[in-house]
């Protein structure tokens, strides 16, 4: 017998993006902090003024691009949204809808089985508890250096804006499958992204088995907005595509960072 959880990945969270920009727009910025003439709050309205095309504030502020058209466009390092790695997850189990499966890691309709929106895969039974999430199985960082291109031979550099929407809501839910166990919130597992503005979860597995997050029914509402300005030390990225891939498998990176913290765990 099957059993099935869905769980809530928490309620704050939000939107970050990371992207190469002109090297012009970070050292007029790091300059300003520097000799405290601005502060954080000037950074994310320069931002969004040149994105509204409103720069008459800041008509002395180099652009961001050339051809800067709105931050989260900007994104060509990381563009992430999800939960913070320091959320509490609910888990509630669940009972599928006659005509649901659980398939890789996600619940969909059987094929060939038409349903409208009103008509739900599943039904929920009981709430199990809100847990903390256990350490992460990998992670990954995104971080930049107030060091300019001439003080750099090598590793490159990159000057690159960081700017975070930070929300409250619903970040998407995951569902976990048993075999007639109860839920153990210490085999679930994530893999999150650390930047100098927030540290997001891209990534679950449950007891190493990946978990597809369905954002069908995700709501967000917007808090506060967040900037960062700096020059990202490419070898020093990690690309999520070193642990993520589209049809699941495991890279080398991922089946490295699964041994050793299955190893921690004793």
């Amino acid at each position: 017998m099957k059993r099935y959880f869905k769980i809530n990945t928490g309620r704050y969270g939000g939107e970050l993006t990371v992207g190469e920009i002109e090297p012009q727009y970070v050292d007029y910025w790091q300059d300003k902090f520097e000799s405290n003439e601005a502060d954080r709050e000037d950074l994310v309205e320069s931002i969004i003024n040149f994105e509204w095309e409103d720069e008459q504030k800041f008509d002395d502020v180099p652009r961001v691009t050339k051809e800067f058209c709105a931050w989260n466009e900007c994104d060509d390092l990381e563009h992430l949204n999800g939960p913070y790695d320091d959320n509490q997850f609910t888990v509630t189990e669940i009972q599928l809808h006659d005509d649901a499966e659980y398939t890789d890691g996600a619940i969909q309709w059987i094929e060939d089985c038409e349903h409208d929106y009103s008509v739900d895969m599943y039904t929920e039974l009981e709430e199990i508890g809100q847990y903390d999430y256990p350490a992460q199985v990998y992670s990954r960082e995104c971080f930049t250096q107030h060091i300019r291109p001439p003080d750099i031979t090598e590793p490159a550099s990159k000057p690159v804006m960081m700017f975070h929407s930070s929300e409250k809501g619903g970040f998407g839910d995951i569902y976990v499958e048993t075999n007639n166990c109860d839920f153990d919130p210490e085999l679930l597992q994530i893999g999150i992204v650390e930047t100098d503005l927030a540290n997001i979860i891209e990534s679950y597995w449950y007891d190493r088995e990946p978990l597809q997050p369905d954002f069908d029914y995700a709501d967000t509402i917007g808090k506060s907005y967040n900037a960062w300005v700096g020059y990202a030390i490419t070898e020093y990225h990690e690309q999520s595509d070193l642990y993520i891939t589209y049809d699941f498998s495991e890279t080398k990176n991922l089946k490295e960072a699964f041994d050793d913290w299955y190893d921690c765990q004793g």
